[in-house]
């Protein structure tokens, strides 16, 4: 059961750091963190994926392709998709409410130039509403039941 499962780990002195993971604080997946926060990462190897600034890409998936030329430019790589910034914003939403601690208001208004509210405020109004977002020192976040019910609030972003 769940809750059952939810407790045992507390009673350990683990945390719930973001949807589905826990840990001992401190022991956080620092790239799990990283990528619900949208910064830049780099794969290495075979069909390996990276994004850097709002640009993604992949490497090939043959060997033969790979090894003849492993450090490709941007331009060459596989699958290169930049963002628009719609799509970047609904990322940060959904992205950053999967972490227990949310999404900043400040962070989001420096990032995007715009402000959360004018961007999702008619979202969040609602989720607020319903008991499943709450804003909280700067940050908007799941309650607990919210993040037992995520998935009906992040398909709105999409």
């Amino acid at each position: 059961d769940y809750e059952i499962t939810e407790e045992r780990l507390l009673e350990y002195g683990y945390e719930r750091y973001e949807i589905s993971n826990y840990a001992l604080s401190g022991k956080e997946c620092r790239h799990n963190i990283l990528y619900w926060q949208r910064g830049d990462y780099i794969g290495f190897g075979l069909g390996a994926s990276s994004c850097i600034r709002d640009t993604r890409f992949k490497n090939s998936d043959s060997i033969k392709e790979y090894l003849e030329q492993p450090w490709r430019e941007l331009s060459d790589r596989f699958e290169t998709e930049i963002l628009p910034l719609e799509e970047q914003m609904a990322e940060e939403m959904i992205l950053g409410l999967r972490m227990t601690k949310g999404v900043s208001r400040e962070a989001f208004a420096e990032r995007y130039g715009r402000t959360i509210d004018s961007v999702y405020g008619e979202i969040i109004r609602k989720y607020c509403k319903d008991g499943l977002l709450i804003e909280e020192d700067g940050y908007f976040r799941f309650t607990k039941r919210g993040l037992d019910l995520s998935n009906i609030v992040l398909c709105e972003f999409v």
